[in-house]
């Protein structure tokens, strides 16, 4: 939670560390090490150096809370643990899908990623930590078999579709870079008007899937019964065009957009 604007000398487990004590201050030290193990107490030894948390002693354990110099580190108004703990509990805890892994960096999120359709030990885990989960459309069924929290279904077949997600994800999840968030927009903004203009003129495709007739709609190319079929590779279809749909995960989501609307005007320009 705290790692997007920890100090650079903190690393991940600290900072893991680090997060929840703010979030369960004033927390027991015992308590602590029940839920970080072992480590914790090396790490506490080391908040304390950095003057980021107090640990006072109570009885056969220490009572541990933020300090001062925590909230002057990630920029919050007060520095009573009430307030810095409350704060926490405020930002909710965001869990997305592989695929969008590269949507989440590129809008500055903090987050996880986990597979809650084919989930390990790990996933199912991870889950139980989580307030809100990013999926794609039509897939709420299964996530709900492993996750109970709030889910976003986000659409990322179009750019016109992908501009609209990073809006509700945003609003849904907040903590998001506004200068990353505001980069991206305009990206997508340039890249649409571009596609745009290169689909100008392009003569009727006949669309064999949803997914194509929303690609066409986003670039402006008329649909027909008598037009050039296209089809999502995956349909296996007999189509003039295919459409690639099942990218490699690892593949960034502008790319991913991108690769699908080249396909479809290199397909026309050959026909």
């Amino acid at each position: 939670r705290v790692s997007k604007v920890g100090p650079k000398e903190l690393e991940a487990p600290l900072l893991r560390t680090l997060a929840i004590i703010a979030y369960n201050q004033p927390i027991a030290q015992s308590e602590l090490a029940r839920l970080r193990g072992n480590k914790s107490y090396g790490h506490v030894k080391e908040l304390e150096e950095l003057g980021l948390i107090q640990a006072e002693k109570e009885g056969r354990t220490k009572i541990i809370t933020t300090t001062k110099s925590f909230a002057e580190y990630f920029g919050l108004d007060f520095d009573d643990p009430d307030f810095v703990k409350r704060v926490m509990k405020e930002r909710k805890r965001l869990g997305v899908t592989p695929m969008y892994r590269s949507l989440a960096e590129r809008m500055g999120l903090d987050f996880i990623v986990v597979n809650p359709y084919n989930p390990y030990k790990n996933d199912i885990q991870l889950m139980k930590r989580l307030d809100l989960l990013v999926i794609a459309p039509g897939y709420q069924e299964r996530a709900r078999e492993h996750f109970s929290g709030e889910l976003i279904e986000a659409s990322i077949r179009t750019f016109s579709q992908l501009k609209e997600s990073i809006d509700l994800i945003a609003e849904k999840a907040g903590r998001v870079d506004p200068e990353k968030a505001q980069d991206l927009q305009e990206e997508i903004d340039s890249l649409l008007a571009e596609y745009r203009e290169r689909a100008a003129g392009a003569r009727p495709i006949k669309p064999l899937s949803p997914m194509i007739e929303e690609i066409a709609l986003d670039l402006g190319i008329p649909t027909d019964e008598n037009g050039i079929s296209a089809a999502p590779d995956y349909r296996e279809l007999d189509a003039d065009i295919q459409v690639p749909t099942h990218q490699p995960y690892e593949i960034d989501i502008i790319e991913r957009i991108r690769e699908r609307y080249d396909a479809l005007l290199k397909g026309l320009k050959n026909d």
